[in-house]
């Protein structure tokens, strides 16, 4: 091993902190500590985001950051956020910097200020790359970065429009803790299927309580689903419950306990980044049916026996009908699934990146 690697000083850096994400930078943060490459650690914290204590890390603490709920105004927040994590990384000493999450935007003035290697990993940002004026401001500092994503999909659709190949990384998505998600897994429950992500397509949710209501499919064969909408409805058929608003974890962990299914209803629009729903399905060993987009046919191709896409609610129902989803999970398909994103083979993937 060089003694640069040996040597090596990461700062990790984020200019949102997202709550949804907390978990995940956790772990991944986690795995980097674990690897021996990593002498130090820098760490730009923002209330207590992270809470780590290691002797390896040293936190750099953001005091305040501008937010807003409108759209336009985050734009301008992001910005001023991009300036004070310029002023905490001018004082600090590295070697490489992690950005776990960035903004499209507002990275432009970011990246002019940092010359050191910088590594951005991708989530929702990719999507926005659909956008052509948000294509057009990421293709001027595309391939002045590297990029780590979750999945070869999302860097087959980055190669496609212009960056290159090498400046490209893949690593596996860690999975949620398994001493959460081993509390879902029940099959003996009611013959139920639970749809409960926050980026559920309200037209296949509407789709669905009409065609319910009309034919009383679900209701025939002693069937249950559990929607996450963020509408009302006045009127609902037997067979069909709907969630609104924040759901507290025992509720989370009560559904999944006694769900034979999980359904990802997302719009056609999310393409190019990951569903924790999805992996927390997999994981708490449920099946899984999912809408015909990247992502599930992603896993759809890897693991058929354990998730399969729809073309439309025709489909959809035909599938919670007839299909054999309520059989167990396989445990050799379920200890792959394991493998392929454990610790381990995260940091093999992010050694790629350290040397």
């Amino acid at each position: 091993m060089s003694a640069y690697n040996f040597c090596m000083r990461l700062l990790i850096a984020d200019t949102i902190f997202p709550k949804g994400h907390c978990c995940l930078n956790k772990h991944l943060l986690e795995i980097l500590l674990r690897n021996e490459k990593i002498a130090e650690v820098k760490l730009i914290d923002y209330q207590d985001y992270y809470a780590n204590h290691s002797n390896k890390v040293t936190s750099y603490n953001v005091s305040f950051l501008f937010k807003s709920k409108n759209a336009y105004l985050n734009y301008i927040c992001q910005f001023l956020n991009s300036i004070l994590i310029v002023f905490l990384c001018l004082r600090i000493r590295y070697d490489k910097v992690f950005f776990f999450t960035f903004d499209t935007l507002s990275f432009t003035f970011l990246r002019l200020v940092i010359c050191k290697p910088i590594y951005l990993f991708h989530h929702n940002n990719t999507d926005h790359l659909l956008n052509k004026y948000k294509r057009k401001i990421f293709k001027t500092y595309m391939n002045k970065v590297n990029h780590v994503v979750f999945a070869d999909f999302i860097k087959d659709y980055l190669v496609s429009i212009g960056v290159s190949a090498n400046r490209i990384f893949v690593i596996s998505h860690p999975l949620p803790d398994l001493s959460f998600t081993s509390k879902m897994q029940n099959t003996n429950g009611p013959n139920m299927y639970i749809a409960l992500g926050h980026a559920n397509d309200e037209n296949i949710i509407h789709d669905l309580i009409e065609y319910e209501k009309q034919k009383h499919c679900l209701e025939r064969n002693n069937i249950h689903l559990v929607l996450r909408t963020q509408n009302s409805f006045n009127e609902l058929p037997l067979s069909i419950n709907i969630v609104t608003g924040f759901l507290a974890e025992e509720h989370y962990i009560d559904y999944y306990r006694k769900a034979k299914g999980v359904l990802i209803l997302y719009p056609d629009y999310f393409k190019y980044r990951f569903s924790g729903v999805l992996l927390d399905a997999l994981v708490a060993k449920k099946k899984v049916i999912g809408r015909n987009i990247p992502i599930v046919r992603y896993y759809a191709q890897r693991y058929p026996s354990c998730c399969s896409f729809f073309e439309g609610v025709d489909d959809l129902m035909k599938k919670i009908l007839l299909d054999n989803i309520a059989l167990n999970v396989n445990e050799e398909v379920y200890t792959s699934f394991l493998s392929a994103h454990s610790d381990q083979v995260i940091t093999s993937q992010l050694n790629e990146i350290l040397l």
